[in-house]
Formats: C-alpha cells, structure tokens, sequence
C-alpha cells in the first residue's frame, strides 16, 4: 500500500506527490509521471534515465481565471538546477545535452480504460510564454492557438527547448505565461537515437515469439466454424500483400503494432523512416489506424518467414489457410483476381421458408 498522498506511475512505479503536481490523491486515478511523458515525447531523443541524470521536475500552476484575460498579469516560475562540473563535462562528452520538456497536468492523468499518457500527451508551452535561461532571453517553439469557429484550440506543435548555454554549478529558468492551465516541466538529459538504432532496439525487444505469432494468424480468421450451427461464416483462405504500404517495396523487417488485429504487415525501416522524416509524427499503423508507438511494436517472424521462403520474383502476395499455412499466389493469378477475404456465408440445409 502507498502513503497517503502518494501515487504511483502505471509505467515505471515511481511514487509521486499528489500535492507537488496539484492532483487529488484519488486511487482510482491512471498515473504517468512527468518523466514518462517526457521520455515517450520523441523516440528519437529518448530521456537518459540514470540516478546520475534524474529528471528535475517543476509544476506551474495557471493562472486564476478571474484574473485571465487581455490585460492579465503574467504568472511567473523561477525554475533551477545545479550540475556539478564532473557531471557536466560527462554528459557533453557524450553527446547528450539538456532539454526543457512541458505538458499539461491533466496529461499526468488518465481515467482508467483511457489510452494512456503516451497516447494523448504532446509537448505544450503555456500561454505567452516569455523564457529567460541564465539570465538571457530564450524563444520557444510556440504555436498559437487556432480559431475552429467556435473555439481556441491547440495546434499540438509545440517544441521542446534545447537548453544552449548549460554551465557547470546552478542554471537557472525564469518561465512567465497567461494561462489558466497547470502545467508541468522536466529539466531532462536527453540523447539522439537513430532510425538504425531503433530498428535494433524493436527487434531485439519486440519481435513476437513463433508460436505468438502463428495464433495471430488465425486469430485473424476468427474462431473456428461450429458444425451445429445452422448459420455461420466459413474461413477460406485470404490473400495479402508482401509489399508495405508506406514504401511500395518488398518487406524486410515485417512489424504492425501490438494491438493491430489485421495479418498485414509494413515495414518496420520505412515507417520509422517516415516518422523520422515528420516533424510532428502520429505514431499509429498505417493500415488501421492503431498506437504504434516504437514501444508498441511488434516484429512478426511469420511473416519474415513467409517472405524467407518466398523469393522475390515469385509473387507480391501470398495465400494464407485458416491453419497458418501458405503458398505464393503466382503473378499472373495476382493481377488476374482480387484479394478477398475467401470468407464465404453457409445457408442452412433444412426448409427454406417463404420468401427466401
């Protein structure tokens, strides 16, 4: 049982304060922590998460909304950090560096069967936020809200802030903003993961078993016909495609995420390529629609070894039974028919009525 006043981070366990971040300790609450949010914010700048590099985190209370408005006066935080001299040229030697990473309070929480903070979090700057680090004026990347009609609403285009000018001993951030919304900051250290590496990182920690990975497959087909029934729907083979979608080449590294139910695959390279290559990726499958979050990948050694087995120049598309088993669906049978799903309707046998 936790302390009173305390709440654990459904990702990594830490306790947290309720009070420090201005929650409620409410238990039926779903907690990501600060340093989560700011860890699952850019793949590709993951946070160093060391006892040497603990995120220092800062939460900003808004502004009262009575006092919101045009002439409003600015609400101010004063943000600091202390880094000894050995620890700073560490992390410079490295290559990492220090970033400034913000979000909504209400991000830290999810109501239980919600997506979750890495779903729904996207960097946010206050409103009208003026940054001065170390004494000197910094600009943030802050898009304004856009006019929908009806509303204000956010462009989620904010960027994060990479802090030049860190000096060994105490740093210091003076934050002022308008905005009736909390927040909360983490000073983090973070470092540049390529799209290589992360290939790496999925396959090594998120490719399927083969026997995970064959009940996909027919799960995929939906549960088996039963004999009794008088109407049901039969599972016939079904074609798909070995090329992926986002690139139009053959399949090397097959993925899809992991709560995906389709049997397509893309490929794991190019999506990650594309994300790279966005400035403001989504992070969702491009054949369903569903989190595809570099975490929530999976790797499917069916597929790689259907593609194994299949040379190149035998076909794009290959034909899978109901029981895992397929073949290569030749060239010309390919372009000459669709891919359907092969699921067929059985009438039943017994007296047809009037009408039918």
């Amino acid at each position: 049982l936790l302390p009173a006043g305390i709440l654990r981070c459904s990702e990594c366990s830490v306790g947290l304060h309720a009070h420090c971040l201005g929650l409620s300790p409410l238990s039926a609450m779903h907690i990501t922590c600060p340093t989560c949010l700011a860890s699952n914010l850019n793949p590709f700048s993951p946070v160093v998460r060391t006892a040497a590099h603990p995120a220092k985190l800062h939460y900003l209370p808004g502004t009262s909304s009575h006092n919101a408005g045009a002439h409003a006066a600015p609400s101010s935080h004063t943000l600091e950090f202390d880094l000894p001299p050995a620890l700073y040229h560490a992390t410079l030697s490295h290559g990492r560096r220090f970033e400034l990473r913000c979000f909504l309070a209400s991000d830290v929480v999810t109501e239980r069967g919600e997506k979750s903070g890495r779903q729904r979090s996207s960097h946010r700057w206050p409103l009208q936020t003026r940054l001065f680090f170390n004494s000197r004026e910094t600009p943030v990347g802050q898009q304004p809200q856009a006019w929908d009609g009806h509303h204000l609403k956010d462009r989620h285009e904010d960027t994060p802030l990479v802090l030049q000018g860190v000096r060994p001993g105490r740093n210091r951030i003076i934050m002022t903003a308008c905005d009736t919304q909390s927040h909360v900051a983490a000073i983090v250290v973070t470092e540049p993961r390529s799209v290589s590496q992360l290939i790496e990182e999925v396959r090594t920690k998120h490719t399927m078993d083969a026997a995970a990975a064959l009940s996909h497959v027919k799960a995929t087909f939906g549960p088996p016909a039963d004999d009794d029934d008088d109407d049901d729907v039969v599972a016939g083979a079904v074609r798909i495609g070995l090329l992926c979608p986002l690139s139009m080449r053959r399949l090397a590294v097959p993925a899809r995420g992991a709560s995906c139910r389709h049997l397509e695959c893309f490929d794991l390279s190019a999506f990650l390529e594309c994300a790279k290559a966005t400035a403001f990726p989504r992070w969702v499958c491009p054949i369903c629609s569903a989190a595809a979050q570099p975490v929530e990948l999976r790797v499917d050694p069916w597929t790689a070894s259907a593609l194994e087995s299949l040379p190149a120049e035998s076909s794009s598309e290959v034909e899978v039974q109901p029981d895992g088993s397929f073949a290569a669906v030749p060239p010309a049978a390919a372009s000459s028919a669709a891919g359907g799903s092969g699921r067929k309707r059985r009438r039943s046998l017994g007296t047809v009525g009037p009408g039918t």
